[in-house]
């Protein structure tokens, strides 16, 4: 044969490479030290579909929505009426009774809660919830027009009648 040429560095076409150019013919994402990089990658795709089903499924649900603004409300009155009674303002206490109650029972019986009137008390509720309630609205009436005093244990009592209405059975 003809002897090397020293300038041409190359390679020549049956010469062998002297060294791996890849320590494994395993694919970068299959090998240890990318797989937990593609799966923290799949579980984060994964949990924000989750999430935006979720959220989807909840903004679509009106009825869960109403319910939640109701809760909400009902909290605000509760805490209105906790107010009222450390201030000792009856005017607002009982407001704010009328209208935890008007909501409360507006969502039992699908009718808009400034609707409710004692009448409708008197023709849809029955025993003593009907009278306890009724008296609520007609207490609510003269402290607006009387400004009427009562004790500490007086509002205790009536804000225990409108707790019972928003834990305990029903109103018909």
């Amino acid at each position: 044969g003809a002897p090397a040429d020293e300038a041409h560095t190359g390679l020549r076409p049956d010469h062998a490479a002297a060294e791996a150019r890849v320590d494994s013919l395993i694919p970068p994402y299959f090998q240890p030290r990318y797989l937990g990089f593609s799966s923290v990658l799949a579980l984060l795709f994964g949990g924000g579909w989750v999430a935006l089903r979720h959220r989807e499924r909840n903004a679509h649900d009106v009825h869960r929505e109403r319910e939640r603004l109701r809760l909400q409300m009902t909290r605000t009155w509760l805490e209105q009426m906790a107010a009222a009674s450390a201030d000792g303002d009856a005017a607002v206490f009982f407001n704010s009774a009328r209208s935890a109650l008007q909501q409360t029972l507006s969502a039992h019986w699908q009718v808009a809660a400034e609707q409710i009137t004692i009448a409708d008390v008197d023709a849809r509720l029955e025993g003593g919830d009907r009278d306890n309630i009724r008296q609520i609205f007609a207490l609510a009436d003269e402290a607006n027009y009387s400004g009427g005093d009562l004790q500490a244990a007086d509002f205790e009592h009536w804000t225990q009648l409108v707790r019972r209405q928003f834990t305990g059975e029903n109103p018909s």
